[in-house]
């Protein structure tokens, strides 16, 4: 994996942009938000425009940063990479002390998420997540562990999947309540399985992805896959049927393969957006074959205890920043996780995310 560039200078390009560019337009609206600079990787080329008045300054991420890298400015053109400003001195002058400022101090990574979700977002049957800020809050302080900053907003009541939130007023303001870098999305639990309505589930990620491309068309979507009930819950009969599955790994199975379908279908949907899937099942089969002895869901055998979310926040960290969770804190809302039960589920992390 190539190294992945920390957007800090986007949010002096986004003010430039929400300040409507006096000094001229970006080429594309939502470049904004992709603009990503890595101390002196970015090569800063003066041209005169055809009327003489104004000139272009071309700002070009290197081909050989890695291919993490380039997916990262996927909305840049993928044939040249090339993202043109029409400038003249305050646009070049923000430029330079962009460059500047991160050659002196190193960049800081922020960026804005909205979580929307249900209890498997906030964080269940388990107080010391639920009440504090659940998921997203623990990918918080994961990221500022990390050196990263990372500002979470969240949309989860309890039960319900996204055929609701896309009936709420609420799901609408929120998307455009700010520039948001990413939009979290978690389904009901059992909703891409045969025990819900894959089709929907399809339906109902299609019809979200366009309404935060019409409401929030800077963000990056990301798909948080979710896992199946701990061994020992009703559904599991030893028989599929209308309501029930043979096992847990026939519901893993399901959920893995409908979330992976939404991802390519979403993709497929608009070749130029990034559409990423935190794999948060996956980590969770990995993670109860690995290590057995490692419980990860609620006394309810639906819901994940600490643990669980511990790992959940792990998986959609690494993600979300194309960073190895390995090192992340084990301490958390009041509980402290033993350095090697923490580890391991770092590197169960770690497998799942990797490419």
């Amino acid at each position: 994996m190539g190294p992945v560039p920390p957007p800090g200078v986007s949010r002096i390009f986004r003010g430039i942009r929400k300040s409507e560019l006096p000094c001229g337009k970006i080429a594309s609206p939502t470049l904004a938000t992709d603009v990503m600079l890595r101390n002196t990787s970015w090569l800063f080329r003066p041209r005169r425009g055809r009327n003489g008045k104004r000139s272009t300054r071309e700002i070009h991420w290197p081909l050989n940063a890695g291919a993490n890298s380039a997916r990262r400015v996927s909305r840049v053109s993928k044939k040249d990479q090339v993202m043109t400003f029409t400038s003249i001195t305050r646009c070049r002058s923000i430029a330079i002390l962009a460059v500047f400022c991160l050659g002196a101090t190193g960049a800081v990574w922020a960026e804005n998420a909205l979580f929307i979700g249900n209890s498997y977002t906030y964080g269940g049957s388990d107080p010391n997540v639920s009440k504090n800020g659940g998921v997203p809050k623990l990918v918080e302080l994961m990221a500022a562990a990390k050196g990263k900053t990372l500002s979470t907003r969240m949309l989860a009541p309890g039960g319900q999947d996204w055929a609701f939130h896309l009936k709420q007023p609420e799901t609408d303001q929120d998307l455009r309540l700010k520039s948001w870098d990413w939009v979290v999305l978690q389904d009901y639990s059992t909703k891409p399985t045969h025990l819900g309505n894959p089709d929907g589930f399809v339906q109902s990620g299609e019809t979200f992805y366009h309404q935060i491309r019409a409401t929030a068309p800077a963000a990056k979507v990301l798909l948080y896959e979710t896992w199946a009930r701990a061994q020992g819950n009703a559904f599991y009969t030893g028989v599929s049927s209308t309501n029930s599955f043979t096992d847990a790994a026939q519901m893993n199975a399901e959920l893995q393969k409908n979330y992976t379908a939404l991802q390519r279908r979403l993709e497929a949907l608009d070749p130029g957006e990034q559409v990423r899937l935190a794999p948060v099942g996956r980590a969770f089969a990995r993670c109860l074959e690995k290590y057995p002895e490692l419980n990860l869901h609620a006394e309810d055998k639906h819901h994940a205890n600490a643990q669980g979310s511990y790992l959940a926040a792990l998986v959609i960290y690494a993600t979300m920043f194309g960073d190895s969770p390995v090192g992340a804190p084990r301490e958390f809302f009041g509980v402290t996780l033993p350095p090697d039960t923490a580890r391991k589920f770092q590197q169960i992390a770690a497998e799942v995310v990797a490419p």
